[in-house]
């Protein structure tokens, strides 16, 4: 009762599910809440959702849900998610534009994934985006295979966002530059940062 969620919709002749969320949930406040959010998308087939997550053990249903939400999901959603995983941090949407470039329809995806809870949004003085980390098992298939372009575009984006566009840098941004650096095989920016963070 406690948790500030959307309350899942209930409409006229539609089993209202809320309750057997909350026994699917047994007592994880997280995983309760992401399931509240789940049942206020209404084109999702949400009692299968839940019959999948109570057949197996409680330590097991967070998996089957991301398992059951990925594998209803468009070919492109699961690709903006597999390419959003080159970050290890929350970045702006220029960085996320930068590595879904082929992907079409970016927006409609990137709002589908934020209020399906597959993508995180943090609120600042800038939106920034990041992919739980609880995904990536499920999104090796859905990650480009050419991953050493993919590292050198993030880098090449974050260098000029967070280092070249700005007087007062943030430790973090910089530490997830360098480590992208490295992964691009690029030691021009990686002996630079490297420098600047020693």
């Amino acid at each position: 009762n406690r948790i500030e969620a959307v309350q899942p919709i209930s409409k006229k002749g539609r089993k209202d599910l809320k309750p057997y969320a909350i026994k699917v949930a047994d007592g994880n406040p997280r995983l309760l809440e992401w399931l509240f959010e789940i049942l206020t998308q209404p084109d999702l087939k949400h009692e299968t959702i839940l019959d999948q997550m109570a057949q197996k053990e409680t330590r097991f249903r967070e998996d089957i849900l991301v398992q059951a939400l990925l594998d209803q999901q468009k070919p492109e959603l699961r690709q903006l998610l597999g390419r959003m995983m080159v970050y290890d941090i929350a970045v702006p949407f220029a960085a996320m534009k930068a590595v879904c470039d082929p992907i079409f329809a970016l927006e409609t995806h990137k709002d589908r994934a934020l209020a399906l809870g597959l993508l995180e949004i943090t609120r600042s003085d800038e939106d920034l985006f990041r992919v739980p980390r609880i995904l990536a098992p499920f999104l090796e298939k859905d990650q480009p295979k050419d991953k050493q372009a993919l590292f050198q575009t993030a880098c090449a984006t974050l260098h000029e966002i967070w280092w070249q566009q700005t007087d007062n840098p943030i430790e973090e941004r910089l530490f997830e530059i360098h480590r992208l650096a490295l992964m691009a095989e690029n030691p021009e920016i990686a002996l630079d940062l490297g420098n600047r963070l020693a």
